[in-house]
């Protein structure tokens, strides 16, 4: 779906956020427009290519789990609603169907203890990378019958396939000592969520314990053969369209960074209080002062 103003397109119609089709101009709710149209056939898969029933009156969206209102409300409580207290069991997508989808009506992302600015954090990370066009492995975990998690963390960015949850730093910069190239935390989170789409991918055709072996796989370069395919293939292309790096760059060489000395780290000024916009501005300044080596 297409994010067009303060509401939603499908390619044939326009929504409010939360469902309701927008029938005339000026934009005011209702129900669809009826017309003298004839040998049209009727599409009921509408809002988020859900079903509208509209028998009896009814008018909800069946969204497999549960129906869903166009007031951006379901009509029963989310079944993992323990694991969210400080969001209504009724919401959908935590009140934020731009950012977020919710296809089966029963998963969020957000795991147990993460702070409204984190939650806020991460929906201003899906925006960017939806602009940026790099958003598509978070799509494809939401498009899943499995569930997913997303968790705060002060430590690295990474995804445990034991628990299926993805740790993301909404500040954390990464850094290669040899091609001395900055990566944001946008950038790391689409690394990630390539690591949880392999995953998903496995799980999908039961070779859950092949992929448990493939994780063991050693890479010379760089570590494992998992992060090689991650690295050079998931990490370059978001770096690229996020715009941290150009075309003659690459992010890294290697997985892990190796120092003799501790004072050889780099002193990477503190993200807190920037936005998503600003850090990556950052590190794509920084990126540009990087001499290619030939």
């Amino acid at each position: 779906m297409i994010v067009q103003d303060y509401h939603i397109k499908d390619g044939q119609s326009d929504y409010h956020l939360f469902g309701p089709e927008l029938t005339a101009p000026g934009f005011f709710y209702g129900e669809h427009l009826v017309g003298n149209v004839s040998n049209v056939e009727t599409n009921d898969y509408l809002y988020g290519g859900k079903e509208l029933q509209q028998r009896f009156g009814v008018n909800l969206y069946d969204s497999g789990a549960r129906f869903q209102s166009n007031t951006g409300a379901f009509t029963s409580p989310d079944p993992l609603a323990e694991k969210y207290y400080s969001i209504s069991p009724y919401a959908y997508c935590a009140g934020n169907p731009v950012n977020l989808v919710d296809p089966e009506g029963n998963k969020v992302l957000f795991n147990d203890g993460c702070s409204d600015t984190f939650k806020q954090r991460f929906s201003e990370a899906v925006g960017f990378m939806n602009n940026h066009h790099t958003s598509y492995n978070l799509a494809k975990l939401e498009a899943s019958d499995n569930v997913y998690y997303i968790s705060e963390t002060s430590g690295s960015t990474v995804y445990d396939p034991n628990t299926m949850t993805l740790y993301w730093n909404p500040y954390k910069i990464g850094y290669d000592n040899e091609t001395k190239i900055y990566r944001s935390p946008v950038t790391s989170l689409a690394h990630e969520l390539g690591h949880a789409i392999k995953h998903e991918e496995e799980k999908q055709i039961n070779r859950e314990e092949e992929y448990k072996q493939y994780l063991l796989e050693k890479d010379e370069q760089y570590d494992t053969k998992e992060e090689r395919r991650v690295i050079t293939t998931t990490e370059q292309y978001a770096a690229k369209q996020h715009g941290e790096i150009s075309n003659n760059q690459v992010t890294r060489n290697k997985h892990t960074n190796h120092y003799k000395r501790a004072s050889d780290k780099p002193k990477i000024p503190d993200m807190k209080g920037m936005s998503i916009d600003e850090i990556v501005s950052f590190v794509k300044a920084h990126n540009s002062t990087v001499t290619i080596k030939q």
